[in-house]
């Protein structure tokens, strides 16, 4: 999103939808149905959006409610996120299409690729030793900031710290 065209020329109702997190203090049932209007179009989020863009970011966002766990919390969720991840596995965990057709969406300015090539979690090790798994605990952007400094930051399979598998 960092890349994407903010303006009138770009695509901001897209970008809105794209950047927009889901509350924190909320719970879980009430943001799932929140998602559950995004993807039948009654959110006012996607209302702005025009066809067919409305259409695949709907089904996107259908086809990772309907392969997400039913307790998959939402809280701080991004809709960018999700809307990648349901293209990820609508494409059979192909992620170059759905970084290419998301780039479009948001008229992202240059390329973006993946750095990776394969699902992996980010892992970051600290001066202390200690490994702290997942990007969301990493940033400090939803959670408080890591009291101390990284010694490196690299991509692991399995994370055994957050309980997830890729």
């Amino acid at each position: 999103m960092a890349l994407a065209d903010h303006s009138v020329i770009g695509q901001p109702a897209e970008f809105d939808l794209f950047a927009h997190r889901f509350d924190h203090e909320i719970e879980p049932a009430e943001l799932r149905r929140q998602l559950e209007d995004i993807i039948e179009g009654d959110d006012p989020h996607i209302r702005t959006i025009v066809n067919p863009l409305r259409k695949l970011i709907r089904n996107h966002l259908r086809y990772f409610l309907e392969r997400s766990p039913i307790d998959f919390d939402l809280r701080g969720a991004s809709i960018g996120n999700l809307i990648l991840v349901g293209g990820c596995l609508n494409k059979k965990r192909q992620i170059d299409p759905v970084i290419f057709l998301f780039s479009k969406l948001v008229e992202v300015r240059g390329i973006v690729r993946p750095v990776v090539g394969r699902i992996a979690h980010l892992a970051a090790r600290l001066r202390s030793g200690n490994i702290v798994c997942g990007r969301h605990r990493i940033t400090g952007k939803n959670l408080p900031p890591l009291e101390e400094p990284l010694e490196s930051v690299s991509p692991v399979d399995n994370c055994t710290d957050c309980g997830l598998t890729p």
